[in-house]
């Protein structure tokens, strides 16, 4: 509450039980050491464990929420960017859009009762991956617009992409739509329908394999393009190089500096800890530098860096 508009709030690794409602409130809500270590769930299960309303367009970025009740996990209603987060283990919906237009980019939503996102408003749902829910993307009211771009969207119960009306507008490009029960309108003109070929499905590890066909097959607009410059791989996790801890495209003494610099200063984590737990314990520590120096100088290689 004693935050103001314009902030940026930064939240420390760990888990924590809140309900936290955005009204007209121009917020960065971000965790330091991203998604995989940060893990924020509801106190109360009435309400939303975030929700949003206005048009102060608060971005939240970094978070695995999880265990939403039936109202969601997130409700918006105005502007707001969610990014960059984990969405699972809801009883209702993942993402709820009563109003707006939301930004919903490199989100993993998994396990969710209802729908991973729930539109009965406009959205732009760019690059998430999308897999084993109720329901995949839902398209409710009759004036709803939707741009459903560079997503993986799969394993999900009921259908894929779903409109109540036959007139609801959306554009559903270069997206990998696989393995879906059910029904749903897409059209598969640029978009795949093969098995996305996940690191490990059975622990929810959902980077790409090197021979994933996601790779470099989502929108070749430049303005989607990957960290490295390359064009857009489909889903929440672009494919890495392991040691690329600047998520630059390559892997040279300053992916040390980097980590030696989070370790140890407390500078920014890495975007995910798939380029950088080089030792596959978890976490990103001393050990993994040390890893990250032997792939450099002495020919090694590192235990996730099979």
């Amino acid at each position: 509450d004693i935050a103001h508009n314009g902030d940026t709030v930064l939240i420390a690794s760990g888990s924590y039980r809140d309900n936290l409602i955005l009204i007209d409130r121009s917020l960065v809500l971000k965790s330091t050491e991203g998604m995989e270590h940060t893990f924020i769930e509801p106190l109360d299960l009435r309400l939303p464990l975030i929700g949003i309303s206005g048009n102060g367009n608060p971005v939240v970025s970094g978070f695995t929420l999880l265990n939403g009740g039936n109202n969601g996990t997130v409700i918006i209603n105005g502007t707001a960017t969610i990014e960059y987060n984990i969405i699972r283990n809801s009883s209702g919906n993942g993402i709820y859009v009563g109003d707006g237009c939301p930004l919903i980019r490199y989100n993993l939503m998994y396990s969710n009762n209802v729908h991973s996102i729930n539109l009965y408003d406009s959205a732009l749902i760019i690059n998430n991956t999308i897999d084993s829910n109720g329901w995949g993307i839902r398209i409710n009211d009759a004036h709803t617009w939707a741009k459903i771009y560079n997503n993986i969207i799969t394993n999900n119960e009921n259908s894929s992409i779903s409109a109540y009306y036959d007139w609801n507008w959306y554009s559903a490009y270069f997206n990998n739509i696989w393995n879906n029960g059910g029904g749903g309108q897409i059209d598969y003109i640029n978009n795949l329908t093969v098995d996305p070929q996940y690191a490990d499905i059975w622990n929810h590890d959902y980077r790409l394999r090197p021979s994933s066909p996601c790779i470099d097959t989502g929108d070749p607009d430049p303005q989607y393009n990957d960290p490295d410059g390359s064009r857009n791989d489909m889903g929440a996790f672009p494919s890495f190089a392991c040691g690329d801890a600047n998520f630059d495209g390559q892997i040279t003494l300053n992916d040390i500096i980097f980590l030696i610099n989070y370790y140890f200063a407390n500078g920014p984590a890495p975007i995910s800890i798939s380029t950088t737990d080089l030792s596959c314990d978890g976490v990103v520590n001393i050990t993994d530098i040390v890893y990250l120096n032997n792939i450099l100088f002495h020919s090694g290689i590192g235990g996730c860096c099979q």
